[in-house]
């Protein structure tokens, strides 16, 4: 059995050096997250934008082919799904929801008169139950934003089918008339 030793100072300051490397480490990241979010958060309109205007350009030529509520029920699955996933990004940035911790400042005003090795104990104590519930949080994110991102793919998953179902529609179309005008062309000569 490993008895207990009383820490010395030396022993707690290097302790305290790596927990603040661990927390520090944290803090980076949440930065990383709250980068990738809002890297997301700011393609999501321009898809949305790019897949309207597609929509919008090619209604009048593909409508006489085809009764486009197929492509509508698309474009608003599509559109209400990145509407989603922009939501969930943005549930990351609820201060109220995601609680960070830190050193508390009353620790300092509170062992002021007591001895270091204490004083040192209960910084790690702080920086120990700090970097527990800040990873907690960022994984909390992180599962918030693998979820916003996989509902943006599937948006632009049936964004890239509406676009191909317009876009075979209007060359397949486009071949029947050509196809139909020669051969009545050819009748015609005949």
């Amino acid at each position: 059995m490993a008895r207990k030793v009383k820490p010395t100072k030396e022993h707690l300051e290097i302790l305290i050096s790596h927990a603040k490397e661990l927390f520090h480490l944290e803090e980076q990241r949440l930065e990383n997250i709250e980068k990738k979010i809002l890297g997301l958060q700011s393609q999501i309109p321009i898809f949305i934008t790019i897949i309207s205007v597609f929509y919008s350009s090619f209604y009048q030529v593909v409508k006489n082919y085809s009764n486009n509520i197929f492509e509508g029920i698309l474009l608003i699955i599509s559109i209400l799904l990145s509407v989603y996933s922009l939501y969930l990004s943005m549930k990351i940035f609820d201060p109220r929801k995601f609680i960070y911790m830190n050193i508390s400042p009353e620790t300092i005003m509170e062992y002021k008169e007591k001895n270091i090795i204490s004083f040192y104990e209960e910084i790690l104590n702080d920086l120990n139950t700090s970097i527990i519930n800040n990873r907690e949080v960022n994984n909390q994110k992180i599962d918030i934003m693998i979820r916003s991102r996989k509902i943006f793919l599937y948006s632009i998953f049936l964004g890239v089918i509406l676009i191909i179902k317009m876009v075979l529609d209007l060359v397949i179309f486009s071949l029947y008339d050509f196809w139909f005008s020669l051969c009545l062309s050819n009748w015609y000569i005949r």
